[in-house]
C-alpha cells in the first residue's frame, strides 16, 4: 500500500512537470526562400519559388502559409509535419504580371505549431523580381564592309541572335532580316522559321543583295525576331546599321557672284559674273537661273577640280540684291546652290547748273580782231616813254560782248515803250476832262 502512495506520488509530480500544450514564437523556425529564375522577361511569366522551412522548436509545426502581394495577391497553404530539428522544402509556382516586375514585393510565411488555429510564428521578406525586354542579343554585320555602296555592288547582311536566359528556351523562334530605303524594303524577304533556342544557344539570319539605281540614297538594315518565352509572346524589330547607295560620280560645286558696277543710275548695265569650281565629278553642264526659274545663260563640261565663269548683263532700273540659282547636271541627275547675294544700289540722278546760251555769229564771219593803238605821250626826258599794248579779244569774249549790248538794247525798248503807254493814258484823261 504504501508502494502505490509512493508511486502516485511520481506520477502527480511527472504530470505537473510536463504541460499539456506548447506554444511556438517567431523564433521557433527559419526559412529561405529563392526565385527561379531571377531574370524573366518584360512581360512576365509564373516563376518557380523554393522555400526552405527548418523547425528549431520543440514541437511540429504543422502548416505553413505563404502570401505574396503580387497582382493576384498569391496565396498557398501547406499542411503536413515537420518535426524538431527537421527541413522541409516546399515548391511553388508564382504568377508574376509585368506590374510586379522591378518594383518592391512582399514575402510573408507564417506557421502553426500547436493544436490551436492561430499563427504561432511569422517571417517577412522584401523582393524584387527582374524583368527585362533583352532576351535575345543580336549582332549585326555586312560583307564587304564599307561606308558607301554603288549601284551594281553585291552586300550580305547576317544577324545573329543569341539567348540570353540561363533557364529557359525560347520556342517557336522566327527571324528576318531586311533593307529600308525611305521606309520602304528593298526585298520583301519570306521570314525564317527557327525551332527553339535554348539558353546561352545563338542563331543566324542572313541574306545578300545586289543594289541597283533605285536603292540610290541612305539605307538601313533592320531585323526581326518573333519568339516565346516563358508563356509570354514577344516581337523585337530595330535597325541595326546604316550605309550610302552613291551612284558612281557625284555632283559637288561651289558657286559664287560677283558686279560690276554696283553703284549706278537708272538703266544702266550691270555686268554679273558667276564663278564656278566643281569640286565632284565631271559635270556635263552647268545652268544659271534667275529666282522665277528663267535660264540666263549656261555653261559645257567643267571637269573635276577646274574652275569657269560666266557674265551675265542686265539693265537695272532700281536698288536691289541679286543672285543667282546655279543647277549642274551628270547622266540625268542634277543638284541646285544658289549663289551669294550683290546688292546693286541705284543713285538718284544729280540736279546740272544750266550754262550760259551762247548767241552765234548770223554771218558766220570771224570776229573781227580789234586795233591796237599806240598813243605818244609827251613825258619828261627823263621819264622813259613805253607803249601800252592791250590784248586782242577772242571770239568767244567778242561774243559775249555783242550778247551784251542785244540785252540793253533791249531793255531800253521796252522803257520806250512803257513811256509811250504812260503817255497815251495820261492825253486819254486829260481829253476826257476837256469834253467834260
Amino acid at each position: 500500500m504504501k508502494r502505490i502512495f509512493i508511486f502516485a506520488i511520481v506520477v502527480l509530480m511527472v504530470l505537473s512537470i510536463v504541460p499539456t500544450h506548447t506554444y511556438a514564437d517567431n523564433e521557433d523556425f527559419e526559412v529561405a526562400y529563392a526565385f527561379n529564375p531571377e531574370l524573366i522577361g518584360a512581360k512576365g511569366a509564373d516563376v518557380s519559388m523554393l522555400l526552405t522551412i527548418r523547425n528549431m522548436g520543440t514541437t511540429d509545426i504543422t502548416w505553413i502559409d505563404v502570401v505574396i502581394n503580387n497582382t493576384e495577391t498569391y496565396f498557398q497553404r501547406w499542411t503536413g509535419t515537420i518535426r524538431p530539428g527537421s527541413i522541409r522544402r516546399l515548391r511553388y509556382v508564382i504568377p508574376f504580371a509585368s506590374s510586379d516586375l522591378n518594383v518592391n514585393r512582399f514575402l510573408q510565411v507564417s506557421m502553426n505549431n500547436d493544436v490551436d488555429t492561430n499563427n504561432d510564428g511569422v517571417k517577412m521578406f522584401e523582393f524584387q523580381l527582374e524583368g527585362t525586354e533583352d532576351i535575345f542579343g543580336v549582332d549585326a554585320s555586312r560583307a564587304p564592309h564599307s561606308a558607301t555602296y554603288e549601284p551594281g555592288d553585291s552586300i550580305t547582311v547576317e544577324h545573329d541572335f543569341t539567348n540570353l536566359f540561363e533557364t529557359h528556351a525560347a520556342t517557336d523562334v522566327i527571324t528576318n532580316t531586311y533593307l529600308v530605303k525611305d521606309g520602304d524594303k528593298l526585298v520583301d524577304r519570306i521570314s525564317v522559321y527557327q525551332g527553339d533556342v535554348f539558353p546561352s544557344n545563338t542563331i543566324s539570319d542572313s541574306f545578300t543583295h545586289t543594289f541597283d539605281e533605285d536603292d540610290v540614297g541612305r539605307v538601313e538594315a533592320f531585323y526581326r525576331i518573333q519568339f516565346t518565352m516563358m508563356g509570354q509572346e514577344y516581337v523585337r524589330e530595330s535597325a541595326t546599321m546604316a550605309f550610302d547607295v552613291l551612284r558612281g560620280y557625284e555632283i559637288d560645286f561651289r558657286a559664287d557672284l560677283t558686279a560690276s558696277p554696283t553703284e549706278i543710275y537708272a538703266g544702266d548695265l550691270v555686268t554679273f559674273e558667276v564663278n564656278i569650281h566643281n569640286d565632284g565629278s565631271d559635270v556635263e553642264r552647268f545652268e544659271i537661273r534667275n529666282d522665277e526659274g528663267g535660264v540666263m545663260a549656261s555653261t559645257e563640261s567643267l571637269p573635276a577640280g577646274s574652275s569657269g565663269s560666266v557674265a551675265i548683263s542686265a539693265n537695272i532700273y532700281e536698288s536691289c540684291d541679286v543672285s543667282y540659282i546655279v543647277i549642274g547636271y551628270i547622266s540625268g541627275d542634277h543638284i541646285s546652290k544658289e549663289t551669294n547675294s550683290v546688292r546693286i544700289t541705284v543713285r538718284e540722278p544729280e540736279t546740272a547748273t544750266p550754262e550760259p546760251t551762247m548767241t552765234p555769229n548770223p554771218t558766220g564771219a570771224t570776229a573781227p580782231t580789234p586795233t591796237v593803238t599806240t598813243e605818244e605821250t609827251t613825258k619828261p626826258a627823263d621819264t622813259p616813254v613805253t607803249d601800252e599794248v592791250k590784248p586782242a579779244a577772242t571770239k568767244e569774249e567778242a561774243a559775249g560782248q555783242g550778247s551784251e549790248n542785244r540785252k540793253e538794247l533791249r531793255t531800253l525798248i521796252v522803257l520806250l515803250i512803257v513811256v509811250a503807254l504812260i503817255l497815251l493814258v495820261l492825253v486819254g484823261v486829260l481829253v476826257y476832262m476837256r469834253k467834260k
